[in-house]
């Protein structure tokens, strides 16, 4: 059998830099990958060198990258949308109602398209997610799965859930609360509701912004 070839990849020093080179936050920390199996119930199990449990999904150096970008993303846009005046010229933007289906449609797009580049590669076959992943991939391909944004959308938030544990943790517990029938009836009135909820219990960040974006998004918008 052919010996296999081994190649190093030669990289510049930190001390090279003006600034911190680490392609990962400093909140991320790196163990050695021991073991990964499928679990039916769990999904995805990382066994980690010197640790008993394993933790469930599977994070990859690159992939935490990608949805740390897509967060920033995220945020900038939030941040940009909620800043003084720019709030109050979208709000008189979209109670024109030809002006606000074609700026809904066109930031969507933009989202979609930012998230299919980064996200697209990692994203898993619902199995191989943990038990509430699955079903909020479920529940959000049946109601948003037949328009082609949407169900990028979808796929990517549950790539971001899987990946971040802390914002998996907090909504996974706003999620429980989901009135099925409401988000049926009225997504935009459940979604903003749950995220009204998730900002009275997390203090730590501005929810309730979200709340209102994703609450205009899913009333402006017919496929979304």
């Amino acid at each position: 059998m052919p010996k296999k070839k081994i190649y190093n990849q030669i990289r510049l020093a930190d001390s090279y830099f003006e600034y911190d080179h680490s392609p990962l936050p400093p909140t991320y920390s790196i163990h050695v990958k021991e073991k990964i199996i499928n679990s039916e119930n769990h999904g995805i199990l990382t066994y980690f060198k010197g640790f008993k449990y394993p933790v469930k999904g599977f994070t990859e150096l690159e992939l935490a990258k990608e949805v740390d970008d897509v967060k920033k993303f995220f945020k900038s846009w939030f941040v940009f949308l909620a800043s003084s005046p720019v709030r109050y010229f979208v709000v008189l933007a979209l109670l024109v109602p030809w002006v606000n289906q074609k700026i809904v449609k066109c930031w969507l797009n933009s989202v979609g398209s930012y998230c299919n580049y980064h996200l697209k590669r990692h994203f898993l076959k619902p199995e191989f997610y943990s038990r509430p992943i699955r079903e909020i991939h479920r529940i959000g391909m049946k109601l948003w799965g037949e328009d082609k944004i949407g169900s990028i959308l979808v796929r990517s938030f549950c790539v971001i859930l899987a990946v971040d544990r802390p914002y998996q943790y907090r909504f996974m517990d706003i999620f429980q609360l989901v009135k099925l029938g409401e988000l049926r009836r009225n997504p935009a009135k459940e979604v903003s509701r749950l995220f009204g909820i998730l900002s009275e219990r997390d203090g730590q960040r501005k929810w309730a912004y979200l709340a209102s974006l994703a609450y205009l998004i899913l009333k402006l918008s017919k496929n979304i």
